[in-house]
């Protein structure tokens, strides 16, 4: 407890919005023994608090939206209790206690919002009431007895209940003025006690089931019933009684079945509101046209059409609001534009046609909502001619005004056709098409018109001269005037008025400053006697009591008006007193505030200087009293006293050192502005993911989060800036620490006294703040000070919107406090849980400056805070950068303005229009009004394919593995997975320069031209599920193996799934299919299972070997056989029965498993040297050679390996090697060699691996082509990787009949590891269910089959599909499904894919199927059963795609080629999609509120330019987000699925 003393004195304070949970409420409540007010409202209060019984003189308590369940015990002690607030709580009515009612003060009660079954007990004995509110509860029953005494009611609020009936007693209540019964089931009820309510003004009806039947017949004696409200009864007329009521203002009839009003209407003459939304009208009544003081006409939701308003509805002079939305006009009558006070007209969602052309004449019509009104066209706007010119640049002044929304960009249809060429630069605008032209020749003509008529009549020229005739004569009269007025001064004597000078008082004007600042507007008027003090330089006013005590060290400023009887007028005296000890700056101001008073007050007196005991008498006698005593600690001087010692302070600079605690603020953005919230000053308050500013006075650290956002670290260097040029006088050093990297002297502040770090194992800093934090919201009081008490309310914000244009919340209140809360006059607490700030205007008091140092003191007290709380006094023009930041718009810390919104330049002090009128604002439209891009044709596709497919020499293709890029098998070539990444190395051949002559008879040339002409082009495809890491893989590894290779040949094309380039897809033959996941995964989890299932033979195999061992030798011969059988590695000149004897005699019984461990898995090698010491050595080298020779790029530069083993067949290698460019011709002596090897090793090696049977059959190939091609064209042979679809006329085997025949079984791989999308397992997350969806966006080449979800919706009556359903024990079927509408092209190609990806393979059937023709059994089981699905795709030909952005510096549109996909929806930028019926825009999640504005304009002018353009297709605007798309928007994009996670 402060201990202030001024508790007692407090008449009213307002706690709203603290927190007093958990026995929280302030206990020196109690002190507070005069309050009389007494607000608690979202205190979070259980219970009412103790400390309320003491305080006898509470007259008004507020606990509105607690959780308070009792109203026993304290309340009830209350004895001057005038109002009782408890709304919105869990009041029972067993916990109000009869006591409540008992005192007789006791005149307001509110119990809305609670849990009330019944009326409480013992409320009839409340006989003061006057208001009483049981609303929004679940009461059933009024007791007959409740109206018998509260006969003086004046409001009751019986709504939201469950009330059948009232109780005859209600004909008592003949007081009332408001009556609500809304939402309670009043169907039986007549109302007949209601014309004894003679004093009722207000009547709510509300949803209680009136009719005709159960109204009262008449309501004449209601002479003062102004407002009814009949809504929501299902009325089918007009109830009659109603016509009875001459003093009606406001009847709600709305959501009733009216079909007509009757003309009888006219009797309400002083009606002002009339709504009759939402019911059957056609038509209003012309009475309607005699309510001359109706001001507001709601229509909405009606039948009515143009014959339905009537025409002299232009009489309506005071009608401010025509509200006729979603009816049937198609036009409005013109005499509506005659209603001179119009200010809003809705007529959204109708029919218009047109408008009358007087609507521009309603000069202050503020909303004009037309919205929903396909066929709409404004009349042009009349033209400015003669008198009109002012009111039309006017009119031009708020058009743009009202541009600047838009930065000034002119958006309408027409200007930006101009603007994009689809409109001759020379054609005039609309507006300006009366203006005529400066035509010279046109100019001529008039001239020679006018000399025409002049001539002739004379009368056009007379009637010009006349004009200027009288002009001239009247400038002669007043000159003759002038000069005889100074002739008559001369002779009177006044020769010199204009030479001699003027006296001093004569001569005095009034100055052109304002002083209102310093002295107050009431001086001027009043008379009596007024005391100013200099303090810091400026004079402030003295407390009426306190006038006549003098400070011998300060000065003051004395102004002495009276009221002189004959004028009228004031006559004023000023003095400027000076003290004995006052400093130089008051002796100064002194006299030069009293000079300012004099001219502010326009006085023609004298300024008179007084010091201390030389007072003249005059002065002395402006103080002379009678009661007047001495004071304690000073002397009295003829009326005066004289106190020792100053009392206001010197405005200059003290040389005193000022002292600054140590402040730790954690930073946080509340919109786009800055929050600092203090924290304790240690390290354990230090967060990952924010921004800290420690304050220590001479130094400012700012310390920054690893996670935290960069944006933040630079707002908290400004405000470090800024507190050092404003607070600190650039007197203060900003440090900037790095996390991890901190300076001694910044943990040293943060309690660290040995300047170290704290240990890791203490985990700081870490994540401290919930992701979901917000700050503490603050509290703004006024202190208020009157005769004997204290007042402290809370003051409310301006009621301004929460939301920002772009719609992003700018406070965490609804109401964000703002500087223009504060007066200069008044003195305010803002309470921010951790800091309380004082805040003193220029011109508040003394007095009231003090009280509110004790009642913050006080207040600092009352309320559990953090230990590094502190109580800071704040004066007004000196507020520290801590204190503005609580206020919104009050010098945001914002770095670049880059969005330069019309709030942020208003904030500047710019004048908008002015400013809007430099700006050049640039921005193009050109995209959307450009031609969609035609589709291309078949044949040109075609032609472009074959011409890139020829020029393509070679390729070879890699996919990422782990960590290194391996060769992608040959069945794999045109699959590729979302989830990895792939390397594709093409050689295209490039046309010479230069001549051909001389290459005949040459054979050398064609080669060396050979060797020049080509190019290398790399592909890296990425999937759009793959990470950046196989993009750096590559970039670090095979790149720069390429780059050193060709050198300046190369060239690599960086793309992503779906948006590969035309040449790249052209060499898949529109086989391009993507599948979902990484192959790998499938792979690792089959060769797992494979090991899991081999190694489970190998143990049965054992244990058989074991059981038959013992059985005798005749097992362990057969054996022996056996395990000859299977050794194939033998010589062949030695005998068959030698071999027998001596493969058994090394091998021995064990042999047989051996070998199956050996060769069980295709992917190993034959590694195992003890397994193979039966057999002859396999030739490893042969193998290793296979393994260099596999990429074509490589040279032969391991001759050791060469020498030992020759590879089969070298003849037809050795011409290979020579016909191939990457070959070197220093590569036939190591031919030779390894031809000197015996062809024994290299036949019996021949099947040892798939690539030596590949090369050895690819060499006889070449071997006979080079024999049949001429010398004049070199042939190049397909190298053993690139695959046969690249080749013309040909199609790509899926797996060769030579490898099948010559491969050993136990070597071969299944099908299933190199095609690895026939794996239909369900295990380890894997689908078995696939659905590929074939489709051409914009051409045969941009054709793709990508694996979607296996939906039913998917479908699409256009398209072809392939739905692949295994069953559970291996095996399936794969449909080909065919719809009706769709291409035979893409018909016999999906076949073809499907045939290829799954033909050849036990157990899966594929089946052909027609829409309409589909199986029960499979097919829509595979599909999560049968469901509805789009029958048609006419979007593909309308389908466009648009981006909206700023970065090229001004708002552009662009428009993505036709073959777009989801990933070109980018987050930082808006897309318009146009599916041909409806246009999206599409926001991003970090587009700015810039582009959303300019965006949804330029939408707004696409939508228009298609109405003109394409009729019979109209379009509807809609909205959508990201996440948030619907199907009729996903649609337009091929393999639509989640959107990819930005990496931060």
């Amino acid at each position: 407890m402060a201990c202030t003393g001024v508790l007692p004195f407090v008449r009213g304070v307002d706690f709203t919005k603290n927190d007093f949970s958990n026995g929280q409420f302030p206990e020196s409540v109690r002190l507070m023994t005069g309050v009389q007010w007494l607000k608690l409202d979202r205190t979070d209060l259980k219970e009412i608090p103790e400390e309320l019984g003491k305080l006898q003189k509470l007259e008004h308590l507020s606990l509105v939206r607690n959780s308070i369940e009792r109203l026993h015990g304290e309340v009830t002690l209350l004895p001057c209790l005038r109002s009782l607030n408890v709304r919105h709580n869990k009041v029972r009515a067993s916990g109000v206690p009869p006591d409540l009612f008992r005192p007789d003060e006791l005149s307001s009660l509110d119990l809305s919002h609670n849990c009330l079954r019944e009326v409480p007990e013992g409320l009839d004995r409340a006989r003061s009431l006057l208001v009483l509110n049981l609303s929004h509860n679940k009461i059933e029953n009024i007791p007959n007895s409740l109206f018998v005494h509260l006969s003086d009611l004046l409001y009751l609020d019986l709504g939201h209940n469950c009330l059948e009936t009232l109780p005859p007693q209600t004909r008592r209540l003949g007081n009332l003025h408001t009556l609500v019964l809304n939402h309670n089931p009043l169907g039986h009820f007549q109302l007949r006690q209601l014309p004894s309510l003679v004093s009722l003004e207000t009547l709510h009806l509300r949803a209680t089931q009136r009719a005709q039947h159960n109204m009262p017949q008449s309501l004449e004696m209601l002479t003062h019933l102004s407002d009814i409200d009949l809504s929501c009864n299902g009325l089918a007329s007009l109830p009659e009684c109603l016509f009875t009521l001459r003093s009606l203002r406001r009847l709600n009839v709305s959501d009733n079945c009216i079909s007509e009003i009757s003309s009888a209407m006219d009797i309400w003459q002083n009606l002002e509101t009339l709504n009759v939304c939402r019911n059957r009208l056609t038509a209003l009544p012309a009475s309607l046209c005699r309510l001359i003081n109706i001001r507001r006409l709601l229509l909405n939701d009606n039948l009515l059409d143009f014959d339905g308003i009537p025409s002299g509805i232009g009489k309506l002079s005071a009608l401010e609001v025509f509200s006729a939305a979603y009816n049937r006009l198609e036009m409005i009558p013109e005499g509506l534009c005659r209603c001179g006070s119009l200010k809003k007209l809705v007529l959204r969602g109708n029919r218009l046609v047109t408008l009358p052309d007087t609507v521009h004449l309603l000069t202050d019509l503020e909303v004009l909502d037309l919205r929903d009104n396909p066929g709409l066209i404004l009349p042009p706007r009349p033209c400015p001619s003669g008198d009109d010119a002012d009111s039309s640049s006017a009119s031009h002044a708020d058009s743009t005004a009202s541009r600047l929304r838009y930065y000034n960009i002119d958006f309408s249809l027409r200007n930006q056709l101009r603007l994009a060429g689809a409109m001759p630069p020379g054609t005039p605008r609309q507006s300006e098409q009366g203006t005529p032209a400066k035509d010279a020749v046109a100019r001529k003509m008039r001239l020679r018109r006018g000399i025409s008529r002049g001539g002739t009549s004379g009368g056009g020229r007379d009637e010009v001269d006349g004009d200027q005739a009288k002009i001239l004569k009247g400038m002669k009269d007043v000159a003759r005037d002038n000069v005889e007025s100074a002739d008559n001064a001369r002779e009177h004597g006044n020769k010199v008025d204009s030479l001699k000078p003027r006296r001093w008082d004569e001569a005095l004007e009034r100055p052109p400053l304002d002083y209102s600042e310093f002295f107050e507007e009431e001086v001027k008027e009043r008379e009596g006697l007024f005391l100013w003090e200099v303090e810091n330089f400026l004079p402030s006013p003295v407390e009426e009591a306190a006038i006549g005590k003098f400070y011998e060290g300060d000065c003051y400023v004395v102004l002495r008006s009276t009221r002189d009887l004959e004028t009228g007028g004031l006559n004023r005296q000023i003095f400027f007193w000076i003290g004995e000890k006052a400093t130089l700056d008051k002796r100064a101001c002194a006299a030069i505030h009293a000079v300012n008073l004099r001219n502010w007050l326009g006085a023609r007196c004298r300024t008179q200087r007084e010091e201390m005991g030389d007072e003249s008498p005059e002065f002395l006698a402006l103080f002379m009293t009678d009661d007047m005593d001495d004071s304690e600690d000073g002397e009295s001087t003829g009326g005066i006293v004289y106190v020792r010692g100053g009392r206001t302070p010197s405005g200059f600079y003290t040389v005193e050192e000022a002292t600054y605690p140590t402040r730790l603020y954690r930073i946080h953005t509340v919109g786009s502005a800055v929050h600092l919230e203090p924290v304790a000053p240690s390290s354990a308050s230090l967060d990952v993911g924010h921004v800290f500013l420690l304050d220590i006075g001479k130094k400012l650290f700012t310390w920054a989060g690893p996670r935290s956002k960069n944006t933040l670290r630079s707002k908290a260097r400004l405000v470090a800036e800024k507190i050092d040029r404003n607070e600190r006088k650039n007197g203060a050093e900003i440090v900037t620490e790095i996390c991890g990297q901190e300076s001694t002297e910044f943990w040293k502040n943060l309690g660290h006294e040995d300047g170290l770090p704290p240990p890791p194992s203490s985990g700081i800093p870490k994540e401290v703040v919930d992701h979901n934090y917000v700050p503490r919201g603050s509290r703004l009081y006024r202190v208020r000070l009157g005769t004997g008490y204290l007042e402290l309310p809370q003051v409310e914000p301006v009621a301004e919107s929460m939301l920002t244009p772009g719609g992003t919340f700018k406070a965490p209140h609804a109401r964000p406090l703002t500087p223009a809360l504060l007066a200069s006059r008044g003195v305010y607490i803002l309470d921010c849980y951790a800091d309380i700030f004082v805040w003193f205007g220029k011109k508040s008091t003394r007095l009231v400056r003090a009280a509110a140092m004790k009642l913050c003191q006080e207040l600092f007290v009352m309320i559990k805070r953090p230990v590094h709380a502190l109580v800071t006094r704040v004066q007004e023009g000196t507020e520290t950068q801590i204190f503005k930041s609580k206020f919104a718009g009050w010098d945001d810390i914002v770095a670049v303005d880059f969005t330069r919104t019309a709030e942020s330049v208003r904030r500047t002090g710019a004048d908008l229009v002015e400013w809007a009128k430099r700006q050049e604002t640039k921005a193009d439209l050109a995209a959307l009004f450009a031609p969609r891009q035609p589709l291309m044709p078949v044949a040109e596709a075609r032609a472009l394919a074959e011409e890139w497919n020829e020029d393509l020499e070679a390729m070879e293709a890699f996919v990422l593995e782990g960590r290194k890029f391996v060769r992608l098998p040959e069945e794999e070539l045109g699959h590729f997975y979302s989830g990895d990444c792939y390397v594709f190395l093409c050689r295209y051949w490039v046309p010479p320069d230069g001549d051909d002559d001389g290459a005949e008879g040459n054979e050398e040339a064609p080669d060396e031209e050979e060797e020049e002409c080509f190019q290398c082009v790399v592909y890296f495809w990425q999937g759009r599920e793959a990470s950046n890491m196989g993009w750096l893989t590559f970039t670090f590894s095979l790149r720069r193996k390429f780059a050193g290779l060709f050198g300046e040949r190369l060239e690599v094309v960086r793309t992503h799934q779906q948006q590969e380039n035309l040449k790249f897809m052209a060499h898949f033959r529109q086989k391009f299919i993507i599948h979902k996941g990484k192959r790998r995964h499938l792979l690792d989890m089959l060769i797992r299972r494979e090991k899991e299932k081999t190694e489970r033979i190998a143990a049965e195999n054992a244990k058989i070997a074991e059981e038959e061992a013992k059985k005798g030798v005749e097992g362990g011969t057969k054996n022996n056989v056996a395990s000859e059988e299977q050794n194939g590695d033998v010589d062949a000149s030695k005998d068959d029965s030698n071999k027998g004897e001596s493969s058994g005699s090394k091998s021995g019984s064990k042999e047989p498993s051996v070998e199956k461990e050996e060769k069980k898995y295709w992917w190993e090698e034959d590694d195992d040297e003890e397994a193979k010491t039966a057999d002859p050595p396999p030739k490893e080298p042969s193998v290793e050679k296979v393994e260099e020779k596999k990429y074509w790029w490589e040279e032969d530069d391991e001759e050791e390996a060469k020498a030992e083993e020759p590879p089969p067949k070298q003849p037809s290698v050795e011409k290979e090697e020579k016909k191939y460019w990457w070959e070197d011709d220093d590569e036939e002596e190591k031919s030779a060699t390894e031809t000197s090897t015996g062809e024994t090793g290299k036949e019996s090696d021949s099947g040892n691996a798939d690539n030596s049977v590949s090369m050895a059959d690819e060499g006889q190939d070449g071997k006979e082509g080079s024999g049949s091609r001429e010398s004049s064209v070199p042939f190049i042979p397909r190298p053993p990787s690139m695959p046969k679809s690249l080749e013309p006329n040909s199609e790509p085997p899926i797996v060769k009949e030579e490898v099948k025949e010559k491969t050993p079984e136990k070597s071969k791989p299944p099908a299933i590891y190199k095609r690895p999308w026939l794996i239909s397992c369900t295990d380890d997350g894997v689908s078995g269910v696939e659905l590929f969806h074939l489709r051409s966006n914009g051409g045969p080449l941009c054709t793709r089959c990508i694996q979607i979800n296996p939906e039913a919706s998917a479908l699409n009556s256009a398209f072809c599909y392939i739905l692949k359903v295994p069953f559970g024990e291996g095996g399936g079927v794969v449909y080909i499904w065919i719809g009706t509408k769709s291409d035979p092209d893409e018909a016999g190609l999906v076949e073809e894919i499907a045939r290829e990806m799954y033909g050849g393979e036990d157990g899966l059937g594929l089946q052909v199927i027609h829409e309409g023709g589909e199986p029960e059994n499979f097919f829509w089981v595979g599909l999560g059963g049968r469901g509805p699905y789009e029958k048609d795709a006419t979007f593909m030909l309308h389908s466009r795609l648009f981006r909206c952005s700023n970065e090229r510096g001004y708002f552009t549109v662009s428009e993505k080629c036709s073959d777009f996909c989801q990933d070109d929806l980018a987050d930082d930028d808006i897309m318009i999609l146009d599916n041909g019926e409806q246009v999206f825009l599409w926001l991003g999640a970090k587009c700015s509120e810039v582009e959303i504005k300019l965006a949804f304009k330029s939408a707004q002018v696409y939508v228009q330019h298609l109405r003109a353009k394409q009729p019979d297709r109209p379009r509807k605007l809609f909205l959508t987000l990201k996440n948030k798309e619907s199907r009729r928007f996903s649609k337009c994009f091929h393999g639509w699925g989640p959107h990819k996670v930005a990496l931060e």
